[in-house]
Formats: C-alpha cells, structure tokens, sequence
C-alpha cells in the first residue's frame, strides 16, 4: 500500500509499504515454484520547503528532502535447523543478544537513507544586478548511506557525500554606442552608428563541488559461527575517494556579432589515510582521520 499527504506549499509525506508471506505465488504455481521467504519492505520519502520559516520579505529557498527504507527477507525455516520454524527459533531464544544473533545469521537487511538540500538561496537581487547580491548564491548537500546485512556479511556500509557551492553573475548593462548621435544615416554611417561595445560579460559562473564515498565490509567467517570472535576472524576491508573539483566560465559579447567564452576545470584529489573510519568500532583510526583531513 501507499500514502501520500500535501502539505499545503509547504511540503509532502509519501510513504509506501510492502508484505508478503511465505506461500505466496499465484494459483497455477506449485508449493515449489512459491517464494519460501518472508517479505517486508517499506519506505518514506519527504520534502519541505524550509523557507517558510523565515519572513517572505528575506525570499529564503531551502528545499530539504528525506527518504528512508528498509527491506527485509526472512526465511520460513531456519537455515541452521531445517525443521524448526524461524519465528520459533528466535522465540525460543533466552537473551535479545542470541535473538539478533539468529536473525543475523538468516536475514537479509538492506536499509537506505539520504538527506539532501539543493539550491538553497536567498532570492534578493539589486534593481540592477550587482556582483554581491544574494541571488547570485547558491549551495547544496547531500548525504546517502546504504547499510546491508546477510548470513554471510555481518555488515557493508556504503557512505557519499557531496557539498556544493555556486555562483553566477549575469550583468545587465546597456552597450556603449559612441556614434550613435550622427547625423546621418545612410551607407557606411548607417553601419557606424549601430555599433556597440559591450564592456561587461555577460555572464560569470564558479562552482566547487567536493565528493567523498565510503565503503566499507566486514564479512562473516561461515566456519567458524559457534565461535563468538568469529566476526573478527576475517579482516574488514574499506575503501574511500575524496575528490574536489572546481569550475570557472565567462561569456563576453564585446561586439555584436562578436562571441569570446572561457571555461577552466579543476578536478583534485585529496588524500587521505588508509584507515578504517568508523567511530564507533575504530576510534584511534577515526581520529587519525579527522586531524589529517583537517590539515
């Protein structure tokens, strides 16, 4: 099923969700051919427009949107006791740690959020425009992270961000024509007085944006699952890609029929130390992290 809620201007509320039990399949399908798993699935999606707060006056855009779901598949029959129940298996489990153990070894679990602000600004702009006016700014974020759990991962994460900032100036200025006051008209004066220098751009634009993804495994060691340290018995392995990158332009008219563009791009990387960053189960290398990158 699904819902959707408006908010008036101020935003909306989606949210969906999904059941389905072991068994299910159509009427001409056989015992076998039917999925043998449970599913469950459901997601929200939002989106505000945050300038509302603020007075109309300040003419704020800062558009904010959220999303978060979670899936899950669940086996009928325990893996490790093929004729036991799963929902019995974990009922008859003592403590909640030997619960989330059963279902960390017959569960898949995947879980995705996000985050995002795009566009923000604050539309003021001068009756002639200025290089300073507050519309000519605009920054966005986002941040995505996608966690996965099975019987043979304990976990994989997933982690980007992305942080930008940009800037366009589109100046509005009558061409200077110094011979438009002749007094003639015709032939070659004709031709002289229509000339024009543009002495401004036409446009300016810088942008900077910087990336940055994250991944990281930690895989179960299937031989060793009696074992409590065996979540560690493997190495966790990770990676990450920390990029900058920048961009200018200009676009000059300085005759009519006369077109001059530049662009220049920068694409950086920056480096950083090959270390598990995960402050929750590694915060010496968290740390090492964070005072390298601050530098």
């Amino acid at each position: 099923g699904s819902l959707s809620v408006a908010l008036s201007d101020f935003g909306t509320i989606n949210a969906a969700g999904r059941i389905t039990t072991a068994g299910f399949g159509q009427i001409d399908q056989s015992i076998g051919e039917r999925s043998m798993d449970n599913y469950t699935q459901y997601s929200v999606a939002t989106s505000f427009q945050l300038g509302k707060f603020f007075p109309e006056k300040a003419q704020v855009n800062l558009p904010l949107y959220y999303s978060y779901s979670r899936e899950t598949i669940s086996p009928e029959y325990n893996p490790l006791d093929g004729d036991v129940h799963l929902s019995d298996a974990i009922d008859a489990a003592v403590t909640s740690a030997q619960k989330d153990s059963i279902r960390n070894l017959t569960q898949q679990r995947v879980t995705s959020k996000s985050i995002a602000v795009t566009n923000a600004h604050v539309n003021i702009q001068s009756k002639t425009p200025m290089p300073y006016d507050p519309s000519n700014f605009s920054f966005g974020y986002a941040y995505n992270e996608n966690d996965r759990k099975d019987p043979e991962t304990v976990y994989e994460t997933t982690k980007s961000y992305q942080g930008n900032l940009s800037y366009i100036y589109t100046p509005y200025i009558r061409p200077f024509q110094p011979f438009q006051n002749l007094e003639k008209s015709n032939g070659y004066t004709r031709y002289i007085k229509q000339f024009a220098l543009n002495y401004l751009p036409s446009s300016i634009s810088f942008l900077t944006t910087m990336n940055r993804n994250y991944h990281e495994l930690q895989l179960r060691d299937m031989d060793h699952l009696d074992d409590e340290a065996s979540v560690q018995t493997l190495p966790v392995t990770f990676s990450s890609l920390f990029t900058w990158d920048r961009s200018f332009s200009i676009r000059w008219s300085p005759l009519t029929n006369l077109n001059v563009d530049f662009a220049s791009g920068t694409h950086a990387r920056i480096d950083e130390p090959h270390v598990q960053v995960n402050k929750k189960l590694n915060r010496s290398d968290y740390e090492l992290w964070k005072d390298s990158v601050k530098r």
